[in-house]
């Protein structure tokens, strides 16, 4: 998804360059239409980001998972206890919002589809107000994004913290069965 929507953006910005270069007259109704596909490939963009927030949710969740399973197999525990794994050993769930290149690809993407949009009104208005007003918004979009992406992923971090044996992967692990399994074959390699 995230290679399409770069490719979406980068034709958006050729096409707008090639339509600059044309000289093209732009009328209210060619810079609403032109405003409506930048909201849609906009709306695209904001999809795409919650998009991979999620997959480093469930990321960070199945590294935990087997942090937790090999924890719980080396002291033969065979609880998924968070106590197992100490706070340090733990998969974080959140610094990739703030570092990872595609994270932060797509935030900037969003924000030049907004200043593009506020670029378009501007050549056709000649009004400062409409690239303050863009500029503002872009700026807006970009630190809620980070706010509710921060939000998700702590609240995902403390409830796996809190709950490790509901989460999607562990759901369908029963160590019951094992525990039973290995009893099974201890009493069966027993000497006595």
């Amino acid at each position: 998804m995230l290679e399409l929507y770069l490719k979406l953006v980068f034709a958006l910005f050729s096409g707008a360059a090639g339509l600059e270069f044309l000289n093209v007259a732009w009328t209210t109704e060619t810079l609403i239409i032109a405003t409506l596909i930048l909201g849609v490939a906009l709306l695209f963009g904001e999809t795409v980001y919650f998009a991979m927030v999620g997959a480093r949710k469930w990321h960070a969740e199945y590294v935990n998972v087997h942090l937790l399973i090999q924890a719980a197999l080396v002291k033969q525990d065979f609880s998924f206890s968070p106590e197992l794994v100490p706070a340090e050993r733990r998969h974080p769930f959140l610094p990739s919002l703030y570092t990872s290149r595609a994270f932060i690809l797509v935030q900037l993407c969003n924000a030049s589809i907004i200043m593009l949009a506020g670029g378009l009104w501007f050549k056709s208005t000649l009004n400062p107000l409409t690239l303050v007003v863009s500029g503002a918004s872009a700026v807006v979009l970009f630190l809620l994004n980070m706010v509710r992406g921060n939000r998700i992923l702590k609240q995902a971090e403390q409830e796996f913290w809190k709950r490790p044996g509901s989460s999607w992967i562990i759901a369908s692990l029963t160590l019951e069965d094992y525990k039973n399994r290995r009893k099974d074959s201890d009493s069966n390699t027993s000497w006595d």
